[in-house]
């Protein structure tokens, strides 16, 4: 839960520039909206910012983001020009 107990943070950059989360009125939501909460000099200036419509959507792009962002294969990949039989990817 955020300080001002307005949402249910789920997610912080990683230098704390932001932080993700759904408004707690609204928990009761199927698939909630999600907001995200920039971490301003000026405290007083914060607020939730709509993000993402839903929250299945923003799992989504956590992990395409997070995938693309990881170091190393994320894949066995075949050689250019090889095809094999799809294998699990790993995190």
């Amino acid at each position: 839960m955020d300080d001002a107990e307005e949402a249910l943070v789920f997610r912080h950059e990683n230098q704390g520039a932001a932080s993700w989360g759904v408004l707690l009125d609204s928990l009761q939501d199927d698939d909630p909206t999600v907001f995200i909460r920039p971490d301003l000099a000026d405290k007083s200036a914060e607020r939730w910012e709509g993000w993402l419509e839903r929250l299945s959507l923003c799992f989504v792009e956590i992990a395409l983001s997070e995938s693309a962002q990881a170091d190393g294969e994320v894949c066995d990949r075949p050689a250019a020009g090889r095809r094999k039989p799809s294998t699990a990817c790993a995190t």
